[in-house]
């Protein structure tokens, strides 16, 4: 009988904890996060920060951003996962590495190299043996294992051998060793399922041999199997059953058991673990988890799925949990998953009974709080009412309108509270005003409008402020007891007061109509001081008396000095490092901190240092939305915030931040954004990227990604991240939560990549580096500056050549046109010696013979005279025609041709006929082609007039296409045309030689009929 009542008593006070909403922050993993499955029963956590976790079908890694999976390989993969049904946690060597096993054999994942070894054992029959369950790791470097679930066998980790240890009952499942504090082992405990569960104890003598015991353990006539062992000591420990949990002593035998509930004879207690120094976290079917004080044997806390908030367990069935050394708690929550929770994380006590509010259960809406006289605290809700708590948050009265009649209140939606001199608590309602009498234990209504606020003065005056009548009233207390209510008529009556505030000063701050804030002189009849124009549901406090007022609204927090001099406000929103500028409520802490519940969680701010420090779910609050002006400070110095979903109190000294500093890891590396399968440690030839310290890169592979992860899992959304390329980068980037970056086509050079991470609760840890080195493209290395050397040296020599080729081409050709113009020197000398000096002699030697002539005879002579005066001037002009460049063009040769056969046919006899082009083109002549064309084509001229005894002469310039050509025609006697090639052909000759010269064609045809000579050669464009 005392034993069931005990448990009664358990699950009474059971319910009043749960009733009080303690809670846990859950986070969840499931298959949609990458987990190869949902059922998975061992977690273990290794020294670089990843979370391993089991699975029935593979292995998964986590590292809180991302999961990877492992899983068999082919047969006769040997790099591959063994198996898929692990059955044990990973044990870490020394050197990183982890052994674990599968049902199939024992497997190493090698760090560096990210894969594995496996091998099995081999009976003596030859048989391979199934069935491993690795449960330690020694100091020697010993995996102990069950093997065939009947044998314990050492495996040598390091010699890779197996060693018989000791024989065990058959289908033997778990097992647990008791380890001294000097680290080695002094017996352990084994459970077997069957034939008749039984639980073996065996000692570990110091000489090698062992003392083994097998029992069955028998409660209430039931024999139980213990799923779970956990040793206490060498005598007593704890079995999780299905028939619950047991306390048990091996010494005696005494068995105690504890359940939930007082009416479950077969509770199953699926699973166990430390929690913490004096407590058991115990999974207990469909009944979610519990905490059981182990010292006072009882529960103390249960944590529950609620399907509403997803922030609680999956599921009520939790078959494994997994106590990490972080702290942390990883529970199977099978089907669904894996579910996990950090306890140190929690921050905050919560207070969030479920209540009914009519026909349902509605939210722990906290509205307004104060705390009376007694220490008690008195809370306001939006659908329960009156809610009183001790300092503890246990429930000690409730008030609402099914209350008696003396204790009902108008409705159960309450805007504010306080306390008055006498003890007397008002309450302001949506449907008026109560105040509760503490000597008579009941309410007295003195208003029945709503009312939104009230506030007792220091001068002792009750001010409150009715929504509908508008302005602020006063009360006013008879004698008899009876209350009054006054206008102050120096205050607005339409204007709607929302808000009461007094400073050490004695001024009253409103908040009126949320557009400004009105600051009134109580001792000057509420006269107005100033109206400060901030809108918005304003709060308002003081750090210490006489010291700058601090403001807050739904635009940010803003301080004030005392003279309200608006020049100096100082203001702070988001992007000063609130988690949101909407403000609810704030409260100074006795550290002189200010602590704000916002719109969006509670954040603490340190007017010294200027900083904020969040605090979301995580961190343990009951809701991120915080409600206007519903915060109190107690006497003892305790903050409690009130939510939409329930009550936040702690002590500002106890809120103790996370200092565990992370080192984060590489997850992946993109080359030019593409994975690289083969990428290699240079320093240790790890090809596993997050052990890689340094790599190489050749220059055409310098575009890097990196993704990164902090290995801390307590609130991952609030972890920061910031990185430098040293070498690149000036200075570190601004922390974010973004977990991977890009840095696009990097210069050649050494570079180190730096990153580090802040844990949940900003806290900066230490940096993950990098070695990079890119590469120097081919046209920066020696041997191409070589190469280019040899090469611009040789285009210098080539350089230096040409140039002296081309000066030595320039002085030849200026020897050659000095030479030509010495040549033309001689020429034009030799030309007017032979034509003009001829025809001068004969000039002198005619004038000679004149001057002996008789003057009959002498005008002979003058004739003559003259005629060869003439030949000279004509051909004085055709040598300065010749030496002329502005005659250089064709056309100026056609024309000059063209006069001289006209000057020359004037004076014959026979009849002269010319034929011109239409177009002639604007070609360049020189003077040297000018010279020979016009001195072949006079010397035909000549012949013609002289020897060709012709009376029709017919002279054609013509231009085809480039061809240049002149035909002089006869209807003369002819000649013989062996001329051509006999001396006497001199002319002739000639003719064709001046053409060859200047690379033209002289052709002459001769016959009966007549001659015609053509001259021709090729204009050049």
């Amino acid at each position: 009988m005392k034993k069931w009542l005990w448990l009664c008593l358990i699950w009474l006070n059971l319910g009043e904890l749960i009733a009080q909403g303690n809670s846990a922050f859950f986070h969840h993993l499931t298959i949609e996060d990458g987990l190869t499955d949902g059922v998975n029963y061992f977690v273990t956590k290794d020294t670089r920060g990843f979370v391993w976790i089991s699975s029935v079908r593979g292995l998964n890694r986590y590292d809180g951003s991302q999961v990877k999976t492992y899983l068999p390989g082919t047969e006769g993969d040997s790099t591959s996962l063994f198996g898929e049904n692990i059955q044990s946690r990973m044990f870490e060597a020394s050197n990183g590495d982890l052994w674990f096993t599968t049902y199939e054999g024992v497997n190493l994942y090698r760090r560096k190299t990210d894969d594995f070894w496996h091998t099995t054992f081999v009976d003596e029959n030859g048989v391979v043996l199934t069935g491993y369950h690795a449960f330690h790791l020694d100091h020697q470097g010993m995996l102990w294992i069950i093997v065939d679930n009947k044998s314990v066998y050492l495996f040598d980790t390091k010699a890779r051998k197996f060693h018989f240890k000791h024989s065990l009952a058959p289908e033997t499942y778990r097992a647990a060793l008791v380890i001294k504090d000097d680290g080695n082992i002094f017996g352990g405990y084994y459970s077997s399922e069957g034939p008749g569960p039984a639980l073996t104890r065996i000692v570990y003598l110091p000489d090698g041999t062992i003392e083994q015991e097998t029992r069955k353990i028998i409660y209430s006539k039931d024999t139980l199997y213990a799923i779970q062992i956990l040793p206490e000591s060498d005598t007593l420990i704890w079995l999780a059953t299905r028939n619950g949990l047991l306390a048990y002593n091996w010494e005696n035998q005494h068995i105690l058991r504890y359940v939930p509930h007082s009416s479950a004879s077969s509770a199953s207690c699926n699973a166990l673990a430390e929690y913490g120094s004096d407590s058991l976290l115990l999974a207990f079917e469909n009944d979610g988890i519990l905490i059981f004080d182990r010292f006072r044997r009882t529960f103390t806390s249960q944590f529950l799925s609620d399907l509403r908030n997803p922030h609680t367990l999956s599921t009520n069935h939790i078959p494994a949990i997994s106590a990490l050394k972080d702290g942390s708690f990883w529970l199977s929550a099978a089907p669904e998953g894996i579910d996990f929770f950090y306890p140190a994380k929690k921050k905050f006590n919560i207070i969030s009974p479920r209540l009914n509010s009519g026909k349902q259960v509605s939210p722990f809406d906290v509205t307004c709080m104060l705390e009376d006289a007694a220490g008690q605290i008195w809370c306001g809700t939006s659908y329960h009412g009156l809610l009183v708590f001790d300092a503890k948050g246990k429930i000690l009265k409730r008030f609402n309108e099914n209350s008696p009649s003396a204790q009902s209140i108008a409705s159960g939606k309450i805007y504010h509270l306080f306390e008055d001199t006498k003890f007397r608590i008002w309450v302001m309602t949506d449907m008026g005003t109560m105040v509760w009498l503490p000597n008579k234990n009941r309410f007295v209504k003195i208003l029945k409008e709503r009312t939104l606020y009230g506030i007792q003065l220091a001068d002792g005056r009750i001010l409150l402020s009715p929504q509908n009548r508008g302005g602020i009233v006063e009360v006013a207390e008879r004698a008899n007891g009876h209350f009054e209510l006054h206008n102050i008529l120096s205050i607005d009556a339409t204007g709607t007061y929302c808000l009461l505030w007094q400073d050490s000063h004695g001024r009253l701050f409103a908040c009126k109509e949320l557009l400004s804030i009105p600051v009134f002189d109580p001792s000057l009849d509420f006269k107005l001081i100033k109206e400060i124009p901030y809108s918005g549901l304003s709060s308002f406090s003081q750090i210490a008396p006489d010291s700058a007022i601090w403001i807050s609204n739904s635009y940010g927090l803003y301080k004030i000095e005392p003279a309200l001099n608006e020049s100096n406000v100082v203001k702070y929103i988001q992007k000063d490092g609130l988690p949101t500028s909407n403000i609810s409520s704030f409260a100074a802490g006795d550290d002189g901190k200010l602590w704000l519940g916002t719109n969006n969680g509670l954040t603490c701010f340190d007017p010294v240092t200027q900083r904020f420090h969040n605090f979301t779910l995580a961190d343990g609050l009951p809701s991120l939305k915080f409600n206007s002006s519903s915060v109190i400070k107690c006497k003892t110095g305790e903050l409690w915030f009130g939510t939409v979903a329930g009550i936040a109190h702690f002590f500002p000294k106890n809120v103790k931040l996370l200092t565990n500093q992370n080192t984060p890891v590489i997850t992946n590396i993109l080359v030019n954004d593409v994975e690289v399968p083969n990428l290699k440690c240079t320093l240790t030839g790890a090809t596993n990227v997050s052990e890689i310290q340094r790599i190489e890169l050749p220059y055409e592979q310098n575009t890097l990604s990196f993704s990164f992860a902090a290995l801390e899992y307590s609130d991952i959304p609030n972890i920061n991240y910031s990185f430098l390329m040293e070498g690149l980068d000036p200075d570190w980037l601004k922390p974010s939560a973004h977990n991977f970056i890009r840095y696009a086509k990097l210069p050649f050079g050494h570079y180190t990549f730096r990153v580090k991470t802040t844990n949940s609760d900003g806290i900066w840890g230490h940096e993950r580096r990098l070695e990079i080195i890119i590469g120097r493209p081919y046209y920066r290395t020696w041997w191409y500056y070589s190469l280019w050397g040899v090469v611009a040296a040789s285009l210098i020599f080539i350089t230096m050549k040409v140039r002296q080729q081309k000066r030595n081409t320039a002085i030849k050709a200026a020897e050659e046109k000095r030479l030509a113009i010495e040549s033309e020197r001689q020429r034009i000398a030799r030309d007017m010696h032979d034509d003009l000096g001829s025809s001068l002699s004969a000039l002198s030697l005619t004038t000679e013979i004149a001057r002996n002539k008789k003057t009959s005879e002498l005008k002979t002579e003058i004739e003559k005279i003259n005629t060869a005066a003439r030949e000279i001037s004509g051909k004085i002009r055709e040598v300065i025609w010749t030496v002329n460049s502005r005659n250089d063009t064709l056309e100026n040769l056609i024309s000059y041709l063209h006069n001289y056969a006209l000057d020359l046919f004037e004076s014959t006899s026979q009849d002269f006929y010319l034929s011109l082009p239409k177009d002639i083109p604007n070609t360049f002549i020189n003077g040297e082609f000018r010279r020979n064309i016009f001195l072949a084509f006079k010397e035909a001229l000549n012949n013609l007039i002289k020897y060709a005894g012709a009376t029709k002469v017919y002279i054609a310039f013509e231009i085809t296409g480039n061809l240049f050509s002149i035909r002089v025609e006869d209807n003369g006697r002819g000649f013989d045309p062996f001329l051509l090639q006999s001396s006497s052909g001199n002319g002739l000759r000639n003719m064709q030689s001046r053409m060859k010269d200047i690379g033209g064609t002289c052709v002459i045809t001769t016959g009966e009929n007549g001659t015609t000579v053509k001259f021709g050669f090729e204009l050049k464009q």
